[in-house]
């Protein structure tokens, strides 16, 4: 997947810092990734749905700090791909990857 493309979908439903904490739901059949958000003051409610994406698995990813998200991916490179650490069914840990760039000299 893309920065990019990451970044734009976050773009939807932050809206500057508005929204904070959000759940994504994966859904590879759709090949969408869906969110529904709600403001802090319940006055803005709203659904943002990317199409033709299916980088992530089908499940659902709970966002508690989207600034923090978008400083982390403000540090990777344009290509991201997925990294997800199970034990059995559980979900340990998700990790965004990219590609590290090595110099020789």
């Amino acid at each position: 997947m893309t920065k990019e493309t990451l970044k734009t979908f976050i773009n939807k439903y932050y809206l500057g810092g508005t929204i904070e904490s959000v759940k994504w739901v994966a859904n590879t059949s759709n090949k969408q990734l869906i969110t529904n958000a709600i403001t802090e003051d319940k006055n803005v409610l709203l659904k943002v749905t990317l199409n033709n994406f299916s980088e992530l698995e089908d499940g659902e990813l709970g966002i508690n700090d989207t600034s923090k998200l978008v400083k982390l991916l403000g540090v990777l490179k344009d290509e991201i791909r997925q990294n997800i650490i199970r034990l059995e069914t559980n979900l340990l840990a998700y990790c965004l990857v990219t590609k590290l760039l090595m110099y020789s000299m």
